[in-house]
């Protein structure tokens, strides 16, 4: 079957579906038009993957019965919520670590003041004033938080995040 393209004939080859004639045009007129298609790897790579996955078009016989291709709302409603329990199960835990993180990380950063380079445990720790103030801070700020967590609620949620964020602030100018 022969096919014009801006200006240009082509001859398509038969049995071809309408989105594989579609790729066929662009490339047959890519190639007409001269154009470097090893050049830009872009387009070769489109032009590589129409070639591969040209398909020949198939015809689809009618059965006496045809099932319903419907899924039941029902079934459609119970997937999507099952996928929304597994997609909110995974975004709680990777909360959930990252303030087990955020904390693991302020309790070491406390613990490096009273240590030497070494590892080893001082004798005499002297603070800084900055470093006692902001540890008085830290301990009013976690000693005033009031949260329920038998009710599970999101704003108690909000609260210990907001805690972590002010702790961070409180100790970021530390050494």
């Amino acid at each position: 079957m022969a096919r014009c393209l801006g200006g240009l004939h082509f001859l398509l080859p038969r049995g071809l579906c309408r989105a594989d004639a579609i790729a066929f045009f662009v490339l047959a007129h890519a190639i007409a038009r001269h154009c470097l298609i090893a050049d830009n790897p872009l387009l070769y790579g489109s032009v590589e993957a129409l070639i591969c996955n040209l398909s020949p078009m198939t015809t689809r016989k009618k059965k006496a019965r045809d099932e319903p291709t419907a899924v039941s709302p029902v079934k459609s409603a119970v997937e999507e919520l099952r996928t929304l329990r597994q997609t909110f199960d995974a975004v709680i835990a990777n909360y959930a670590s990252r303030i087990q993180r955020e904390l693991a990380d302020l309790i070491v950063k406390i613990e490096r003041l009273e240590r030497t380079e070494e590892g080893a445990p001082r004798k005499n720790v002297r603070l800084d004033a900055a470093q006692l103030r902001d540890l008085r801070d830290m301990v009013s700020l976690v000693r005033r938080v009031e949260v329920r967590p038998e009710k599970g609620r999101r704003k108690d949620v909000k609260k210990l995040d907001t805690l972590v964020g002010d702790l961070h602030l409180l100790s970021e100018h530390w050494s």
